[in-house]
């Protein structure tokens, strides 16, 4: 994804300064994995940043001090030296004192404890995400997770399943929906569509250009299975243009048939465009009941 392609950029740039001769081994690595096994040398003080990143996760921080650079296993100086960390001013009145550092960008730290908590045994992945809940960071930490792990663990997915039973916090159905889209298994999508009893109800929730993509694939296994007899769609005033909407059939409109029974799109200015891309989409779901 692009979080990760910024981070080993960052890596690049700032290790390319002091060691030059680093450049084409770098160049040629395009997962974090890959930059783990075939750069032994980082790979140690990049295992620690992602540390810290999982302890700022668990505990929604962006600011650290000495004292947490520590017991991720690093120091001031280390801690900057791949450019994904960097220094920044606080006030003279806090009461930790010293300097204190945060992740470039808040998405490259949610990306870094994702990985991290990958690479953890699946009982401490699942009690990661349950020590999570109520946290607001929980939500991108889970979709970055299941970018790197794909969901494929029995135990996690049962996790996740009972966050679609127990939520009714939409951004959390959003960012299950994002990992989905992730995890491409169309056959989680459809255990997830019956845990929502066939009908996915997002009204009241701004939805981004990625969340529009996640949920077009969510949508097209589900409304595409022969085991579908029905499902109903709502996103009223959910801040949707043409853009949006676009990207949300774009995968609806090559299947052949729909099964789909109500679609609200109410309250939002998706255009010309998008009523084009909405009509496609349309004739493709005989059963349609409410529009």
């Amino acid at each position: 994804g692009m979080f990760v392609d910024i981070i080993l950029c960052n890596i690049l740039r700032e290790t390319t300064k002091s060691s030059p001769e680093l450049d084409i081994c770098i160049r040629n690595i395009n997962t974090l994995d890959g930059l783990i096994d075939k750069y032994p040398s980082i790979s140690s003080l990049f295992l620690s940043l992602c540390r810290l990143a999982y302890y700022g996760a668990q505990e929604n921080r962006v600011v650290f001090y000495i004292n947490d650079l520590e017991k991720a296993g690093l120091s001031d100086v280390e801690s900057t030296k791949l450019g994904l960390v960097q220094a920044v001013k606080h006030s003279t009145s806090c009461s930790k004192g010293g300097s204190s550092y945060s992740f470039i960008h808040l998405t490259v730290q949610e990306t870094l404890a994702g990985y991290y908590t990958s690479k953890m045994t699946v009982e401490e992945q699942v009690k990661t995400f349950q020590n999570m809940l109520g946290n607001p960071r929980l939500a991108n930490v889970l979709h970055m997770y299941a970018g790197f792990s794909k969901l494929r663990s029995k135990k996690v997915r049962k996790l996740v399943a009972s966050l679609v039973k127990k939520s009714e916090n939409k951004t959390i159905l959003v960012s299950i929906l994002n990992s989905l889209y992730e995890a491409h298994d169309a056959s989680l999508c459809l255990y997830i569509s019956g845990l929502l009893e066939g009908n996915l109800n997002l009204d009241r929730t701004s939805l981004s250009h990625g969340d529009c993509i996640s949920i077009g694939y969510f949508l097209c296994c589900v409304l595409t299975a022969s085991s579908t007899e029905g499902f109903e769609v709502s996103l009223w005033n959910c801040s949707l243009g043409a853009l949006h909407i676009n990207l949300m059939m774009k995968e609806l409109v090559s299947s052949e048939e729909l099964h789909l029974t109500k679609l609200n799109l109410s309250n939002n200015k998706i255009g010309v465009d998008g009523a084009v891309a909405v009509s496609e989409a349309l004739s493709k779901c005989a059963n349609l009941q409410h529009l």
